[in-house]
Parts: structure tokens; C-alpha cells; sequence
């Protein structure tokens, strides 16, 4: 995630939710949310790059990336690849899950997920 802070010559909309975050982790407020591809994710997390092709496949699937500024960095395959910023400690590498309705069955399915999705999704 440190990547995400480096110096492009301005400021993104990604790059200022993440310094966002990060001051507001200082201040001892913690805070997750989504992030848009468009918004500075890196590129190690985008849908196109090799990491998640290899280990983001099916729904349920995600992957983390954490810096040593205590920011965590997720991809997770819900009905798409869905980029989320938390600098939440317990995140991590946290596992949960979360119901889904999947299309052609009546019930909700369980769907593992990042401890940050099943917070996100209270």
C-alpha cells in the first residue's frame, strides 16, 4: 500500500483517500470503505493484473496487500472484483463470509469474504 502514496505530481482521488485514511488512523479513527479502480487502487490490485488473475478467480476469492503504515488494501470477488481500504487492525488478513443471493437458487449462499467485507456490509 505504500505505493499508493507515491508522489505523482498531484493528487488523485485515490491517492487523497488514502492519506485519508491513514491520517485518520493516527488520530485513533478507523475507517473502511470501497475503492474505485480509477481512484489510485495499484496496480497489483486491479482486475487486469497478474496477481489477481492468479489468485482471485471464482466469488469468494480475494487477496491483501498491507503497508508497514498500518493501511490494508483488498481485492475480493463478489458479484465483480470489489477494491476496499480499511486501516482497521483487525482486518488483516482476517477471514469471514457473508450471505449472497446467487442467481437460479432460492436461498442466500455463503460466500467467503475479508473480515473487511462482512464489516462493510453491516
Amino acid at each position: 500500500c505504500d505505493m499508493l502514496l507515491s508522489d505523482y505530481g498531484h493528487y488523485s482521488a485515490g491517492k487523497m483517500f488514502s492519506v485519508l485514511v491513514r491520517t485518520l488512523s493516527h488520530a485513533s479513527f478507523f475507517t473502511v470503505g470501497t475503492w474505485r479502480v480509477n481512484y489510485g487502487v495499484p496496480p497489483s490490485l486491479r482486475r487486469d493484473s497478474p496477481q489477481v488473475k492468479e489468485k482471485v478467480k471464482n466469488p469468494g476469492d480475494w487477496m491483501a496487500l498491507a503497508s508497514a503504515k498500518g493501511l490494508f488494501a483488498y481485492a475480493w470477488w463478489d458479484s465483480g472484483i470489489c477494491n476496499m481500504l480499511s486501516n482497521i487492525p483487525d482486518h488483516g488478513m482476517a477471514h469471514g463470509e457473508v450471505w449472497r443471493r446467487v442467481k437460479g437458487k432460492h436461498d442466500k449462499t455463503r460466500r467467503d469474504a475479508p473480515k473487511v467485507a462482512v464489516d462493510y456490509n453491516r
